[in-house]
């Protein structure tokens, strides 16, 4: 990538700092984003959660995230997350799009998201990566209760 910016398979030791980047954006985090669930989520898709990298003078810093599922039908998006400071640069469309290629070269023909609450800026990012707004839907979920 000419921006220098890194994208590898995501390992169970950047949960926590996927974590911090979900709070950082604001992300309303549930008893499904908890380290134990993600953890999981990664053992069964492991070539679809994916870190995005910035090398600093000693080390690497993880900027983004993305966690891809695949439920063996559609290809779906979780979470995509730039840290603000970095926000505007394309690192967003470069995860995707590697995200999207990664999908594709599983044989996922259809992929899908969804996006909380009213977000236009987030609506029309995806919608110049060409992906169509869909107002024929109603998105339903159960979460169990322990």
């Amino acid at each position: 990538m000419g921006n220098g910016a890194l994208i590898r398979n995501m390992t169970p030791s950047d949960i926590p700092i996927v974590h911090q980047i979900w709070t950082a954006v604001g992300f309303d985090l549930t008893k499904s984003d908890e380290i134990s669930e993600v953890t999981r989520m990664l053992a069964h898709n492991p070539e679809f959660c994916l870190i995005l990298e910035l090398p600093l003078p000693s080390e690497k810093h993880i900027i983004g995230t993305v966690l891809g599922g695949f439920d063996g039908r559609r290809g779906w998006v979780h979470h995509l997350a730039i840290l603000p400071e970095y926000g505007g640069k394309g690192y967003g469309k470069q995860l995707m799009t590697h995200l999207m290629q990664a999908f594709t070269q599983h044989g996922v023909v259809k992929f899908k998201l969804e996006i909380a609450g009213d977000k236009p800026r987030l609506i029309h990012f995806y919608q110049q990566l060409g992906w169509d707004l869909r107002s024929d839907l109603t998105t339903m979920s159960f979460m169990v209760e322990q």
